[in-house]
C-alpha cells in the first residue's frame, strides 16, 4: 500500500464567503458514488477516521490519509455557514504535494512564551526549552491553537516519518513581521504532556521570537524517504474576502512556502472605489467622488448595494435624518493602506437609479484613494437642533472682546453688551477672583484709598534664656506708630522687666519721663509710681511654674528727631492665686530728641528664658 493524502484546494482550511474560519466536514466516497471509503489518521493506515471528518474551529482539518490504490474518489465538503459542493475525482497527493500540503494545513496561529520550563504554556501558545536559539532542543505547544481549536491529531503526526533523526521541519514565523522566523527539524517521537505535547527539535535557522509575538506555525513532514527541504518564504495579507493559500516559490526537493493570510473583517460598510468622477451609479458595491482632488469634493456617489452584495440604501436614506445644518460626519478608510478621508454631510439624500447621492464638505484627508480600492464607510449622525429660546431680546456684543473680561450691557435697550473689566491682579481695572485655594489674593495697601490704616507685622524674637531680648532695624519712617506684643514670658523668681530705647547707637538708662500705676485684683487700692532710668513694665513677679506674663507697648514717631517719643505702656502678670495689672505712660527726652533705633527687653536680674515678642507697624 501506498498512502497519500486527500487535498481539497481552498476548503482546507474551512472558510465561510467572507474568509473567516468556520467549521467543515468532509466525506469521502468511492468516485462518482455515495459508497464510503476508508481514510486514515496516518500514513500507516491503521486509525481509520470517522466519516464525517470535521474541522476544529478555527477550520483546520485533521490530515485525511488514503490508500493511493483506492482512489480517485469523490469528496463532499459542507461547512456551517451553509456552503455545500462536491469533488469528483480527487487522487492522493505525492509525496512533495504532502509536504506542501502538511505546511497548509498547519499553518495555525500560536502566542510565544520566552518561558523555557518543560510544562503546559498555557491555551493558543507556544515555548521552547532554551532561550538561546541555537541550543533549542524541545517545543513545548499547547493541545488547542491560539483560535482555540484543537491541533492534537495534528501534532501527533509530526513523527509519522518512518526516519529517525529527521521527522519533518517545523517552521515559525510572525504574523506582522516576516523577517521574525524560525525553522526546526523534528528529531524524535512527540510525547504527550498534560494539556501539551513535547517535540525533540534540532535548531535549524531563524532567530528568537519576542515574548508574546503572535506566530503561524507550519510542518513538513520528512515523508518515508528523504525530506524536501521547506523554508518559509512571504507572509502576506490578503484582502478581508480571499481564503488564506500557500504556494510553493521553489523546488519540490527545496520548497520555499509562501503564505497568504487574509485580514480581519474591518468595521464599517465596505464598498470598492472607482476614481471615475461623472454623478452616474459607480457600479455595484462601488463609490465614486465628483472631483479627483480630495479638498474639492463636494458630493459622493454610493451604490445602492455594499461591496459583499447587501442593500443598504435604507442605511444611506438616513444620512440627511438631522435637522442640524450639519447632518452628520462621514469617514472613509482605505483598508490596505489606511488612508483616511472625512466629509460632513450638509445636505439632503438624493435618489439616483441605483444608487444615492450625498453633499459634502471635506474635512480631512488630501490623498484621494486608489482605483478599485477596498473602503471602509463609516457614518455618525448629528443630533437635531435644539429648541429655540423664549426670551425676546437679541442680544448683540462687539466685534471682538478681551479674555476673560466681562460684558457690559451697553445703554439701557437690554440688548447690546460690551466689553468689561477682566479679572487677574495685576494691570488696572481688574476683577479680584479666588486663587486655587478658594481664597482672595494678597493685595497691596498702597493701591487702597479711604481705608484707614492697617497693622504689619515686622519681625517675631523669640527669647531662650536670653540676657535681653532685642528688636533693631525696623524703626523708620514707614511707620508713624509702633505696637510691641509679648506673651508667654516666665521671668525669674522676684524680679522686674523693664524696657530700654536705643538713642544714638546705645541703650539709654536716663532721660525717661515715665509715670504709671499698678493694681492686684485682690485689692481695691491702686499704686501709683514714676521712673526715669527704666521703663519699668512690671513690679516683682513671684511666680511659681506654670504661670506667663503679657506686655503691651505702644510707640509714637519713634523715627523722628525733631520731638520727644512718647509711649504707653501695660502688662499683666499673674500670681499664684490673683492677677496684676500694670498701665503707664510716658515719653523720652524733651524736646528735640534723636530717633529711637531699637527696643530692649531685660529683667532686674536673671534672664528671659521664654517668650514671643512681636514688633506691628501702623500703616500711614
Amino acid at each position: 500500500m501506498t498512502a497519500g493524502l486527500i487535498v481539497l484546494a481552498g476548503r482546507m482550511p474551512a472558510r465561510d464567503a467572507n474568509g473567516r474560519s468556520t467549521i467543515g466536514r468532509l466525506r469521502v466516497y468511492e468516485n462518482e458514488t455515495t459508497t464510503p471509503v476508508s481514510v486514515y489518521s496516518s500514513s500507516a493506515l491503521s486509525t481509520a477516521l470517522s466519516q464525517p471528518i470535521s474541522s476544529d474551529s478555527a477550520g483546520q482539518f485533521p490530515l485525511i490519509w488514503i490508500d493511493d490504490a483506492n482512489t480517485p474518489v469523490t469528496v463532499a465538503y459542507e461547512d456551517d455557514s451553509g456552503q455545500t459542493q462536491t469533488y469528483d475525482g480527487v487522487t492522493a497527493s505525492t509525496a512533495a504535494a504532502a509536504a506542501i500540503v502538511n505546511a497548509y494545513a498547519g499553518a495555525v496561529s500560536f502566542e510565544f512564551s520566552t518561558t523555557t520550563t518543560d510544562a503546559d504554556p498555557g491555551a493558543g501558545k507556544v515555548r521552547f526549552d532554551n532561550a538561546t536559539i541555537a541550543s533549542v532542543t524541545n517545543v513545548y505547544i499547547d493541545n488547542t491553537s491560539l483560535a482555540g481549536g484543537s491541533v492534537t491529531g495534528w501534532i501527533d503526526s509530526f513523527d509519522d516519518a518512518n526516519t529517525t533523526t529527521n521527522r519533518g521541519t517545523i517552521a515559525f514565523r510572525s504574523l506582522t513581521d516576516t523577517s521574525v522566523f524560525v525553522l526546526l527539524k523534528v528529531t524524535g517521537a512527540v510525547t504527550d504532556g498534560t494539556g501539551y505535547r513535547k517535540i525533540p527539535v534540532a535548531y535549524l535557522s531563524g532567530s528568537l521570537p519576542a515574548n508574546a509575538t503572535e506566530l503561524v506555525m507550519g510542518f513538513a513532514s520528512a515523508g518515508p524517504a528523504s525530506a524536501a527541504t521547506v523554508t518559509v518564504g512571504t507572509t502576506t495579507a490578503g484582502a478581508t474576502t480571499a481564503s488564506p493559500s500557500v504556494t510553493n516559490s521553489g523546488s519540490s526537493s527545496a520548497a520555499v512556502l509562501d503564505f497568504v493570510i487574509p485580514r480581519g473583517a474591518p468595521g464599517g460598510v465596505l464598498y470598492t472605489f472607482s476614481t471615475t468622477t461623472t454623478d452616474s451609479d459607480p457600479g455595484a458595491g462601488k463609490v465614486r467622488f465628483n472631483n479627483a482632488t480630495p479638498a474639492s469634493i463636494t458630493a459622493a456617489y454610493f451604490d445602492n448595494a455594499d461591496a459583499n452584495g447587501n442593500t443598504v440604501t435604507g442605511w444611506l436614506d438616513t444620512f440627511d435624518d438631522s435637522t442640524n445644518t450639519v447632518k452628520g460626519s462621514l469617514t472613509i478608510r482605505e483598508l490596505a493602506t489606511g488612508l483616511v478621508m472625512t466629509f460632513n454631510v450638509t445636505g439632503s439624500v438624493v435618489d439616483g437609479t441605483g444608487y444615492r447621492k450625498l453633499t459634502l464638505v471635506h474635512t480631512a484627508g488630501s490623498t484621494l484613494f486608489t482605483n478599485d480600492a477596498e473602503l471602509s464607510v463609516e457614518f455618525v449622525r448629528a443630533g437635531n437642533v435644539g429648541a429655540n429660546g423664549t426670551g425676546s431680546g437679541d442680544v448683540s456684543g462687539p466685534a471682538s472682546a478681551t479674555a476673560n473680561a466681562v460684558a457690559l450691557y451697553d445703554g439701557t435697550t437690554g440688548k447690546l453688551l460690551k466689553d468689561g473689566p477682566s479679572y487677574g491682579t495685576s494691570g488696572a481695572n481688574k476683577l479680584l477672583q479666588l486663587d486655587s485655594s478658594g481664597k482672595l489674593p494678597a493685595v497691596d495697601g498702597s493701591q487702597l484709598t479711604g481705608i484707614s490704616a492697617g497693622l504689619t507685622l515686622l519681625a517675631t524674637v523669640t527669647a531662650s534664656s536670653s540676657a535681653t531680648v532685642d528688636i533693631e532695624g525696623y524703626f523708620d519712617s514707614t511707620y508713624d506708630e509702633y505696637l510691641l506684643l509679648a506673651d508667654g514670658i516666665y521671668p525669674t523668681a522676684n524680679a522686674s522687666l523693664q524696657m530700654l530705647f536705643k538713642v544714638s547707637g546705645s541703650y539709654q538708662t536716663s532721660g525717661y519721663i515715665f509715670a504709671y500705676a499698678y493694681r492686684d485684683s485682690n485689692s481695691t487700692s491702686e499704686t501709683l509710681a514714676t521712673a526715669t532710668t527704666e521703663v519699668p513694665l512690671s513690679t516683682l513677679w513671684n511666680l511659681t511654674s506654670g504661670f506667663e506674663g503679657a506686655v503691651e507697648v505702644r510707640l509714637y514717631r519713634p523715627a523722628s528727631s525733631s520731638t520727644a517719643k512718647l509711649f504707653t505702656a501695660k502688662s499683666f502678670q499673674p500670681q499664684n492665686s490673683y492677677v496684676t495689672k500694670y498701665e503707664g505712660f510716658g515719653k523720652y527726652g524733651t524736646g528735640t530728641q534723636a530717633a529711637i533705633t531699637g527696643v530692649r527687653f531685660l529683667f532686674s536680674s536673671g534672664n528671659v528664658s521664654t517668650g514671643t515678642f512681636r514688633l506691628y507697624g501702623f500703616k500711614k
